[in-house]
């Protein structure tokens, strides 16, 4: 909120239940929080655009929110609404088994993303792969008046998304037990091997593959407010990467294959040079 109200000098609005400001935050004058969901109570609020990144997944009827967001817009067609989610297409496609986690109950492709929205009344501005396809980016906005919503023309192919989807559970064990085996074969070596990223995705994947602490002793993550606490379930404990002096890994599994260069170029910097896999 505060890069998107410092890019142009504009006054932002946050809705959300779960923070409270505390006294000390630095909250500037042009941001406030509002500790409540976003209704159609709310449509007075002034708005050119509205941000939802990466919380519509979390939804088991993610219908119900966009019909919420959508009285809230009301007949206003200037007021562009923006949704960020994760791309189960490419995770399908990719296989990329990490990105199921207990939280997200919904997945979605660019069609039925489409289709969502213009089912809840929307105009679909623009939508589209983000974040080098990890994402999908959605822009609407309510129909001029008089007009009917239409849809995208993207087009999916079903038997693109059903054949891997058929073949998941296959694919899922076979890949699980590569990576015990690559794990296992280098602890054998007396390798020391630690992962890097201490998100949703890395707590799937230790707990998969290694639910015990068996082959990765640590977890590399930039976020101070997780430093020192512990993986859920496979507890490994969360360091700083200053600690990797002291660490010396051999081997730096990534979570996010799209932060190697800023990784590694934070791991040259610390004298190391280990190899580097990606989840």
């Amino acid at each position: 909120m505060r890069i998107i109200c410092d890019h142009g000098h504009n006054n932002g609005v946050n809705f959300g239940p779960s923070y409270h400001p505390a006294p000390e935050d630095d909250i500037p004058a042009n941001i406030c929080f509002v500790t409540d969901y976003y209704t159609a109570k709310y449509a007075a609020v002034p708005a050119n655009l509205i941000v939802c990144r990466h919380v519509l997944e979390h939804f088991w009827t993610p219908q119900e929110l966009i019909d919420t967001v959508r009285q809230a817009v009301g007949d206003r067609p200037d007021l562009v609404i923006y949704f960020e989610v994760p791309n189960g297409e490419l995770i399908l496609r990719e296989q990329m088994f990490w990105e199921f986690i207990y939280q997200h109950p919904s997945y979605f492709t660019l069609s039925s993303l489409a289709k969502l929205f213009t089912l809840c009344g929307f105009q679909i501005r623009d939508i589209r792969e983000s974040f080098d396809g990890q994402f999908l980016a959605l822009e609407a906005s309510a129909p001029p008046e008089g007009t009917v919503p239409e849809g995208t023309s993207c087009c999916e192919n079903i038997q693109a998304t059903v054949a891997p989807g058929r073949g998941l559970s296959a694919a899922f064990g076979a890949k699980v037990a590569s990576w015990r085996d690559r794990l296992k074969q280098l602890h054998d070596r007396g390798q020391r091997v630690v992962a890097w990223g201490a998100g949703a995705k890395a707590v799937t994947f230790l707990n998969v593959v290694d639910p015990v602490g068996s082959f990765i002793s640590h977890v590399v993550d930039i976020n101070p407010r997780k430093r020192g606490s512990f993986v859920p379930g496979s507890g490994q404990q969360i360091v700083e990467p200053n600690s990797l002096r002291e660490l010396h890994p051999d081997v730096i599994v990534l979570m996010n294959q799209i932060y190697r260069d800023e990784i590694t170029a934070e791991i040259a910097g610390l004298g190391l040079n280990p190899e580097f896999l990606a989840a």
